[in-house]
């Protein structure tokens, strides 16, 4: 259900009339408030004895994170400021890494974007840009990425007034 809400959503920003979007890429400037989730799928095994009966598992749990904090974006530079939180998509029978309490993080890394993606430390990920004003600023920009075989991340930013 959060998938097809979010699937709406997206297709609702991509198809908003804009003169902004027309004239040229978006611009991200100044201060957004952001969310970041990434899950990694489990890969989970088994092991079997001689008769066909399950005798453990093994594998990777899986991962997931989220993230929220401040994001500013001057001059091709994105900061970033924030909380997360991380642990194991599965646990069973107690073994996987338990949530963990959030933790702060920041970074200072180089940004671009085009009308369709944004680039972040070298990393070019499919964009979504909405709220455009008539100074092509967008104030609402969400990305998707893979990473890797196993790992999706998603982010949205709203610009703060």
């Amino acid at each position: 259900m959060r998938l097809a809400i979010a699937v709406a959503n997206a297709i609702a920003l991509l198809s908003l009339p804009s003169a902004a979007m027309a004239a040229g890429k978006p611009r991200l400037v100044g201060a957004y408030a952001y969310t970041v989730f990434s899950p990694c799928q489990a890969r989970i095994g088994t092991l079997k004895d001689g008769d066909g009966d399950l005798t453990s598992l093994n594998g990777y749990f899986g991962e997931i994170y989220h993230e929220i904090g401040t994001a500013t974006f001057s001059a091709g530079t994105l900061s970033i400021a924030g909380s997360r939180v991380s642990g194991a998509l599965a646990i069973i029978d107690g073994v996987g890494k338990k949530m963990s309490a959030p933790t702060a993080t920041s970074m200072s890394v180089p940004f671009s974007n085009t009308a369709s993606t944004i680039t972040v430390d070298g990393e070019t990920w499919p964009a979504v840009y909405g709220s455009i004003d008539d100074s092509n600023v967008a104030h609402f920009m969400s990305f998707l990425n893979r990473d890797g075989a196993n790992c999706a991340t998603t982010g949205t930013f709203v610009r703060r007034k």
